[in-house]
């Protein structure tokens, strides 16, 4: 599993079947407390750590790994050329050990900001793409090395999948980690726009339902759309979590940002068929986990 270290990983490794042997990587050796956690929960998982082009690293997993999930990734970085490292080089070092160390299958976390969209309609993997920002363009690259790598026969297979607004306990980006800080630090909630451009807000324990069901994937590349069960505006988005957190919602608005797609809105079918996953958590039902987590001791 490489980017360990992020939101996902302490969720995934806590549904993995405990007889898996999992090898999570972070980068620094300073691991969250969340990623330690969970790995002493799991009894066949343990943590390696260094950068990803290092040989040395490569030569610590395990020789029957079978399958890599790919989590690693920075929507926003200190500046260009380290949002490229994180997407663009972390992969390409990614698939030269898969290669070096004859790894089949890649499971590989991409985003919807592959695509833009203005008009609201369902966006399908047959979409052409069209990213409007750095790291749309960064997961873009990212997903074509991984295309010639599976042209070139250097893997066996990849799931690619397009995930819509990922949020959950542990969450750090995104609209909903932001509205959730503001509300309970009892500040407005910062508004680009009008407000009503519509997401798909999709809960961290469906994306680990959708990681699970990519992991034995066919021969070649595959790409799918992953996005929430509903529609919600972003005013309704914070309406939602300010109920649930029973705090005054104040609104400031800003000027909509033109880098930012107005409507992600996605056609999940293919998931469905291919791999037999449905998203389960309506967006009320997944604030109101994301705020009993808060609140845990």
């Amino acid at each position: 599993m490489a980017g360990g270290g992020g939101f996902i990983a302490p969720h995934l490794l806590r549904a993995l079947d405990s007889s898996l042997a999992v090898t999570a990587h972070i980068r620094d050796a300073a691991k969250p407390v969340s990623v330690a956690t969970a790995v002493a929960a799991h009894p066949g998982a343990r943590i390696v750590t260094g950068a990803l082009n290092d040989e040395e690293l490569s030569g610590k997993i395990p020789g029957d790994c079978d399958t890599i999930i790919h989590l690693a990734g920075a929507v926003h970085a200190s500046s260009i050329e380290a949002v490229l490292d994180s997407n663009v080089t972390t992969t390409r070092n990614v698939l030269e050990i898969m290669e070096r160390r004859k790894i089949a299958n890649l499971v590989f976390m991409s985003t919807a900001a592959v695509w833009s969209d203005l008009s609201g309609s369902r966006l399908s993997e047959s979409t052409p793409t069209n990213p409007q920002t750095l790291y749309g363009h960064a997961k873009l690259s990212a997903e074509r090395l991984i295309a010639d790598s599976i042209r070139r026969d250097k893997i066996a297979s990849a799931v690619i999948l397009r995930c819509n607004n990922t949020y959950g306990p542990g969450g750090f980006q995104g609209a909903v980690a932001t509205f959730m800080r503001r509300l309970l630090d009892g500040l407005p909630v910062q508004i680009e726009g009008d407000g009503l451009q519509m997401r798909e807000p999709l809960h961290v324990s469906d994306v680990v339902d959708v990681i699970k069901r990519a992991c034995v994937g066919p021969r070649g590349a595959h790409i799918y759309c992953v996005s929430g069960p509903e529609v919600v505006t972003i005013v309704e988005m914070a309406e939602t979590m300010a109920k649930i957190l029973g705090r005054k919602l104040e609104i400031e608005w800003k000027p909509q940002n033109a880098d930012r797609a107005r409507h992600i809105v996605m056609d999940t079918e293919k998931a469905r068929r291919e791999l037999g996953w449905v998203p389960q958590i309506r967006f009320e039902e997944g604030c109101r986990r994301y705020a009993e987590a808060l609140s845990a001791p």
